[in-house]
């Protein structure tokens, strides 16, 4: 199997600056709290920039980068999904399931 993967590459480089943000943000609120108290216009304003940050990547994204980084860890020749191996092979077997 192919070690290098640039979409798996970049995931992990874009996780981990989104990492690095986040702890930035976090180190904010905490200034915050000590300095203004968690009941100050100072703490509210934060709260309402950083509501809506999400994660960059979807569950399933997530759930493909660790089969990757883990057959690459463990120098698997492939790798597979459990989730994937659980969904009905076509429509008609999706409804015959109760």
């Amino acid at each position: 199997m192919k070690r290098e993967n640039a979409f798996f590459e970049e995931m992990k480089r874009v996780g981990h600056a989104w990492d690095d943000e986040r702890r930035a943000r976090l180190e904010k609120r905490r200034e915050i709290e000590k300095t203004y108290g968690y009941y100050s216009e100072e703490y509210s304003n934060w709260l309402a920039e950083n509501k809506d940050i999400p994660f960059p990547f979807t569950d399933g994204a997530n759930k493909a980068y660790r089969a990757w980084a883990g057959s690459i860890e463990s120098n698997a020749d492939e790798f597979e999904f459990s989730d994937l191996l659980s969904l009905p092979s076509s429509p008609t077997q999706e409804k015959a399931q109760p």
